[in-house]
């Protein structure tokens, strides 16, 4: 089974993980998520992760 980079992240849980791919579609979809649609969805410590690992 392939692994995506969110499940080496800290704070990405199945659950969470499942949640931002089904808004964005793909890994590379997460970029095109607009900021407000991403807080409905994710911790704001979930959003800095993404943020410092260069995926938004």
């Amino acid at each position: 089974m392939k692994k995506n980079v969110l499940e080496e992240l800290p704070g990405f849980g199945p659950a969470a993980r499942k949640k931002i791919l089904a808004a964005a579609g793909s890994i590379e979809g997460i970029r095109e998520l607009d900021r407000s649609e991403l807080e409905k969805i994710l911790s704001k410590p979930q959003i800095e992760t993404l943020e410092n690992h260069a995926l938004l």
